[in-house]
This record gives structure tokens, sequence and C-alpha cells, in this order.
């Protein structure tokens, strides 16, 4: 360029000293015609300089073609490539010379290679493609991910005759998406939602567990904060737990977390720090696992277990009390025991005195008797008819009272059948000194035998004690039904309780019918009516 200038003012100078000679000897036309020669000299001049600057502009747009990290093809609008750089040799396998001058379809997949047609249509339409992904073939057979920037070539005229083609290797990047992809894929697979989130707490990764806990898409999640997403309510400040994050690179505990529909849930959540190549905070994991339905069993196995332990409590007090009261039973019982084999010895010792006051007595008065009638008839003197008959009274009267203690001591039996029955025969017999007679009122239906045996002994020990201690003159023996009882009643008119002695309520007979009532569910009363005498009535309540 500096030779050109100075070419140039050569020139320009040998001209100056033309002018100087003319202007001494030459016309006044030579004059006129200097301007014009110096300005073409000067548009001269430009054109060189701009033509230099163009060459520049070219060699330098040549050399970043050449050196392009990219590869960069030219082709025409047949397909045929035209141009080929370093970086298309290293990317695609094909030296310029065993490349240039064949078709592009040499690259291109044959499933894809629709595609060129497409590109081709849309390029001669004017139109332009940028970063379009797609595969290419390797000369080795191998395929390659690129991505591709393609645009139409121009004439001067600004015709298009060409297309040029960018093409860069996205291989790595790829390899490294699909990796990314299917870690995502398996992270996806997790029941538990799994979160990356950067320093400030917003989530860069949201993966598919997180939606099924949550009820957020990713879509709605990525970029949130997490603890104003999820309204998270912390075991410790926020500040603490970061602190113990920092320190320790993990931490974990259980979080109260507000899902998209407003429901709560517990979740046990483990964080773990990720620290970049200089050990600065990156990002951190966060997996959280849906623990709610485990503490309410929890809380509901806390609460089953309390009300077991009050419940057994209660139970313990209860068999305490049972206990007690059997204990109490057991010692009545020994008491009851104790008294019957009272009663037993008094009643052998009743049972001996009135042998020996009545029926013995009576059978020494008989012996006397049939002793003086055999004296009699061996002196041969009449035998009065008197003392026969008197012998014959005694005779009967011992047989009656043998009879009455045979009745006392026989253990009658009595079903629910024949009940109403065997009280009008009780009434009806013709041992009792007092006149007894029986009234019903209603129909009485007893269903259980043992229950229909056990009243008929206590109304008969009723009536017994009336014969022998109420000196009455009237017995009544009363069964009827009062809405819901029976009623079982034995009424004298005799003396009442206070001359029964041991008859009354404290007397071992009065205890022992009164256990027979209990045995059976009724209950035993004893009184004395306003009218006088005593009233043993048996109340039995009558099932449902």
């Amino acid at each position: 360029m500096n030779k050109t200038k100075s070419a140039v003012g050569k020139k320009l100078k040998g001209r100056n000293g033309a002018h100087k000679t003319s202007r001494n000897g030459s016309n006044g036309s030579k004059k006129q015609r200097r301007p014009d020669r110096v300005v073409s000299d000067i548009k001269m001049l430009a054109n060189i300089t701009e033509q230099k600057r163009t060459e520049a502009a070219a060699q330098r747009l040549a050399s970043i073609v050449t050196y392009s990290h990219d590869a960069i093809v030219a082709k025409d609008l047949n397909g045929i490539i035209t141009d080929w750089n370093q970086s298309a040799e290293r990317i695609f396998g094909y030296k310029a010379k065993e490349i240039v001058g064949k078709s592009i379809l040499t690259l291109i997949p044959e499933d894809r290679q629709r595609e060129e047609t497409a590109i081709l249509n849309k390029i001669r339409r004017g139109g332009a493609i940028d970063h379009y992904e797609t595969l290419r073939l390797h000369k080795d057979g191998r395929l390659i991910d690129v991505s591709l920037t393609i645009s139409p070539v121009r004439d001067a005229k600004g015709k298009i005759v060409g297309v040029s083609k960018i093409a860069r290797d996205i291989t790595r990047q790829k390899r490294i998406e699909r990796r990314l992809a299917e870690q995502a894929r398996l992270l996806d697979l997790s029941n538990d939602a799994i979160i990356v989130r950067d320093t400030s707490d917003r989530i860069l990764y949201w993966n598919h567990g997180a939606t099924e806990i949550y009820g957020y898409e990713a879509e709605e999640a990525l970029g949130r904060v997490t603890h104003e997403l999820l309204r998270t309510e912390h075991p410790h400040t926020l500040k603490l737990i970061r602190k113990k994050l920092e320190r320790d690179g993990r931490w974990s505990g259980e979080l109260v977390h507000t899902r998209k529909d407003d429901n709560k849930i517990i979740v046990a959540s483990h964080w773990s720090l990720d620290r970049d190549a200089q050990g600065q905070l990156a990002a951190i994991l966060e997996t959280n696992n849906d623990i709610t339905l485990r503490k309410e069993t929890e809380a509901a196995l806390r609460r089953s277990k309390r009300l077991l332990e009050e419940l057994v409590q209660h139970r313990t007090r209860a068999l305490r009390s049972a206990n007690m009261e059997l204990e109490n039973e057991i010692a009545r019982r020994k008491g009851l025991e104790g008294q019957i084999l009272e009663i037993s010895d008094r009643e052998q010792e009743r049972l001996g005195q009135e042998l020996h006051d009545g029926l013995c007595q009576q059978l020494t008065a008989i012996g006397f008797m049939a002793r003086a009638a055999a004296l009699r008839l061996r002196d041969h003197r009449v035998v009065q008819v008197e003392d026969i008959e008197k012998i014959a009274q005694l005779i009967n009267g011992s047989v009656m009272e043998a009879r009455n203690m045979a009745h006392d001591l026989h253990k009658e039996e009595v079903d629910a059948a024949g009940f109403t029955n065997a009280l009008r025969d009780l009434v009806e017999r013709k041992i009792w000194r007092t006149s007894c007679r029986f009234r019903c009122d209603g129909e009485i239906n007893i269903e259980d035998d043992r229950v229909a045996s056990e009243i008929f002994r206590i109304l008969r020990e009723g009536i017994i004690n009336a014969n022998k201690h109420a000196r009455a003159t009237e017995i009544v023996l009363e069964a009827c039904r009062r809405r819901r009882e029976f009623v079982f009643s034995v009424t004298d008119n005799g003396i009442g309780l206070n001359g029964q002695g041991e008859s009354g309520r404290g007397g071992l007979g009065f205890h022992i019918m009164q256990y027979r009532a209990h045995s059976i569910g009724a209950r035993l009363e004893l009184e004395s009516p306003r009218r006088g005498g005593t009233r043993l009535s048996v109340h039995l309540p009558i099932a449902k």
C-alpha cells in the first residue's frame, strides 16, 4: 500500500513538472485540463485503497473460516459441496479433496435425507435455519449429533447461488443431556420427592415423586423458593438448620409441608450439600419422604396404648374389687358353712329332743298301757275299751309325729311346669298344726326348674317356721305378679318377729333362705305387718 502511495506521488510530481513547463510556453487550453486529471488520479488512489481493504477483509474472513472450531461447508443449490474447512474435516473425517464435488447426502443418514430436500426448498425461498439439531454421518459410519445454522449465499446481484452451512458438533453435549435425562428418569421412578435448589433456595430440579407428593407440576415449582412454595414449618429456625448443613454437609429432620390442595403433610427430610471445585456452596439436594400416614398410625397407636392402659387400670381396679368381693363371699360362705354345721347340730339336737319328748313319751305310754292290759288278761280281768282306744290314739299320734319329722328331713325337687300345683299341695298337707291356705293372683310363669325349686324351699321353710314358732291361727301362702316381678309370700297372724328368736333377720334360717334367694337373682324380705304377725316375701324379677 505504501508503494502504491509512492507511485501515485511520483506520477503527480511528474505531472506538476510538466505543468510548469507548459506554463512558460503553452496555450490556455492546457490550463483548463489539469484539474480533471487530478480528480482522476485521486479516484484511482481511492479505488486501490478500497481494493486493498476488501482483500484484507477477505483474507481475515478466509482465516476465520479456515480456523473456525465449527465445520463450515458451502454447497450449491443442488446439494453439491463446493467448500470444506478444516473443522469440517475434523468433525466428519473427510479431507476436502475427498468430499468437495460430492453430494451433501454423503453426510446425511438415509432415514434423514428428506431433511435436505426441505432445507434446500427453504433456502431457495430466501429463508434461513438457526440451530437445527440433527444427526449426521462420520466417515467411519458412526452418527454425530450436530447443530446446524444454514443461510443462503447470494452473488453480487443478490441472486441465491448456493448454501452456507455451519455445523457444530454437539455429540458430547447430547451424551451428557441423555445421561442427565436417564438420571432424571431414574429419579422420577422414586416415590420420594427429590428437589435440587440453589443457594437462594430456588428450585432447580423437581422430580415426578415431588409432583405426586405435593401436587405441583415441575413447571409450577421451578424457580420458586421451596419454603415459600410449600409453606414449610421447620423444627428449628432456618438459620440454625443452614448453619448445621454448612458445618456437617447434611441435615435430617421432620418438616411440615402444605400441598397444593392446602392439606398439610409430614415428611422425613434429608438435605445434602454440593460444593463446586473451589469449595463454594453450589446446590442443595433435598429428599423428602411422606410419613404422614406413619405419624398418624403412631399417634393412633399411642392413643390406643393410652386407652389400653386406662382400660387395664380400670379392669385392674374392677378385678381388685371383684377379688375383694370374692374374698368377702368366701369368708361369708365359710361363715355360712360354719352356721350350717351349727344348725345341723341344732337340728339333730332338736330332732333328738322331739323324739325324746314326743314320740318316745308316747311309745312309753303305749308300753305301760300295753303292760297293764297284759296283766289284766293274765289275771283274767276284763280289759277296758277306753284303754285300748287310748293305745290306738297314741300309736296314731306317734305315726303322725314320725311323718312330720320325715317331711322335715326330706329334700323335695320341684320343676317349673308343676310349680303352682306344688305350692297348692304344700298348703294342703295334713301335717300342719296351723290351718294353711293358698291364694294365687294371675298366671305364674317360671321357666327355670332351679328357680322354681329354690323358691319352693324358701316358702316351705317359711310355712314350717310359722307352724313351729308363730303361734298363729292361720297361715296364707300367696303368689302374684306385680309389673316387673313375681312376689311370693308366707303370712301368719301370730306373735310377730319379736317372739321368733332365731327365725328373725339375724337367725341362721333366714340367712339360708336369703342365700337361696340371692343365688337365683331374687330379693328376700321379712317384716311385721301393721295388723300383726309376720310376712316373709320373695321378689323375683321377670326376665325380659
